[in-house]
C-alpha cells in the first residue's frame, strides 16, 4: 500500500516521470526477498491460515513455497523481513513471519521459550 499511494500520488505533472521510491528502512537483500515473496504471491496467493496457529509445522498450514521462504530464514533476516513487511505494508507477508514466530513457541513452557 505504501507503494501503491507513493506512486499514485498527485505531486508530478509529468505523468511519465520516473520516480524514486524511499525505502531507507529496507536493506537490498531484504528488498529482495520481499520481492521474491511478493512475485509469488500474485501467481500464488499464500493460503490463510487460522490463528491463532493450530499446529507449529507450517508446512501443514501453507504451501511449500511459503513454507520453505520461512523455515528457511535465520533469526536476524526474519526481524528484518518483518520490519519491511510492517513499513511496506504487506500483510500477507507479516502474517508469514509472525507465524513463524509462533511456531517457535507453541507448545513450549516459559522456561523453554
Amino acid at each position: 500500500k505504501l507503494i501503491s499511494a507513493m506512486l499514485t500520488g498527485e505531486d508530478d505533472d509529468d505523468e511519465t516521470a520516473e520516480r524514486e521510491i524511499p525505502l531507507p528502512n529496507v536493506k537490498a537483500p531484504i528488498l529482495a526477498l520481499v520481492i521474491e515473496f511478493c512475485k509469488h504471491h500474485v501467481t500464488e496467493p499464500m493460503t490463510p491460515f487460522e490463528k491463532p496457529l493450530k499446529d507449529a509445522d507450517l508446512t501443514k498450514l501453507v504451501q511449500e513455497f511459503y513454507s520453505g521462504f520461512i523455515m528457511g530464514t535465520d533469526n536476524d533476516t526474519l526481524y528484518n523481513l518483518i520490519l519491511a513487511a510492517n513499513y511496506l505494508d504487506i500483510q500477507p507477508l507479516m502474517d508469514l513471519c509472525s507465524a513463524r514466530i509462533a511456531s517457535f513457541i507453541k507448545g513450549k513452557t516459559v522456561e523453554e521459550i
